[in-house]
């Protein structure tokens, strides 16, 4: 009984993982060293109906502006694929991988332009627009190696 019960509980853990998983891939990168950004979407968090898609992105900075207490942020936001619109839901920031706080989006929507990065994490998000990578297993990680070894 109670091998069948410690069983039943790493069953239950294997199966709740994959759901809890991200996948962010990067969509695109902007700036110059030593400000440049990068700007990922998590393909795990889209859910389309329709024409309208709920997603997460994330932006690492490559250095905290000197007005910015940030070096990171994860977005949620709902779009519409037609329209090329979104709002932000909700923004959580971080620095040196602490989380700081969460905001939470107006509601307003915007409409993005074609050479916005908005646009580009929207399109993406939408099926319209590929991503620049593969998932990465520990995207800040990655970014910020990335950024380290082409100073």
């Amino acid at each position: 009984m109670r091998r069948s019960l410690v069983l039943l509980a790493a069953c239950a853990s294997c199966v709740a993982t994959p759901a809890l998983a991200d996948s962010w891939r990067v969509v695109g990168q902007a700036g110059a060293a030593p400000g440049r950004m990068v700007h990922l979407v998590d393909t795990d968090s889209i859910v389309r109906q329709g024409d309208a898609v709920t997603f997460s992105s994330m932006t690492i900075w490559e250095e905290r502006a000197p007005d910015s207490e940030f070096d990171k942020s994860i977005t949620e936001r709902k779009g519409d694929c037609v329209a090329k619109s979104s709002a932000i839901v909700s923004m959580s920031t971080y620095a040196e991988g602490r989380f700081l706080d969460t905001e939470y989006g107006t509601g307003e929507v915007i409409a993005h332009g074609p050479n916005s990065t908005a646009r580009a994490l929207l399109d993406s998000a939408c099926g319209v627009r590929g991503y620049a990578t593969e998932p990465l297993p520990d995207p800040e990680a990655s970014v910020r190696g990335n950024f380290a070894r082409t100073r």
